[in-house]
């Protein structure tokens, strides 16, 4: 679990953190949807941002610019969204989320290993895939 330092995991969750105008996050629809809409909300359970997501079934990536509706830059700090999807009879359509964080940190708590994120502790067996930060994201680390 060491060498998960600095680099960046993806776990299931839809909290991220916002740093240096940027979070991101992955969504994956289940079947393909007529409609979807994504919420962005900050700390204080506040939609600071709504947009249109993408309709085909599969995973689709999500890199917000951290700007409210207003295109206002927001501060640093803890996101969540929220994705409805529904199809063309007004069904929902079944959305999971998976969030990433930049590992700064590793513990172990009852014999179990948890890594660090500004998302939080999170167990190392809910890590879905790892890799590389970009460049800009290694120096925000620093």
């Amino acid at each position: 679990s060491v060498s998960l330092l600095g680099k960046i995991v993806e776990v299931q969750g839809n909290t991220s953190t916002l740093q240096n105008g940027s979070a991101e996050w992955n969504y994956n629809l289940s079947s393909p949807a007529a409609l979807t809409a994504i919420s962005i909300v900050n700390s204080q359970g506040q939609t600071v941002r709504t947009m249109t997501g993408d309709t085909t079934a599969g995973d689709h990536q999500l890199v917000w610019d951290g700007k409210d509706s207003g295109g206002n830059q927001l501060p640093d700090g803890q996101y969540k969204i929220q994705v409805t999807s529904v199809d063309s009879n007004a069904s929902a359509v079944p959305v999971t989320v998976d969030a990433f964080g930049l590992v700064t940190g590793v513990s172990f708590s009852s014999g179990t290993a948890q890594i660090e994120t500004a998302n939080g502790e999170i167990p190392l067996a809910n890590v879905i895939a790892v890799r590389d930060p970009q460049p800009s994201q290694t120096a925000s680390a620093q």
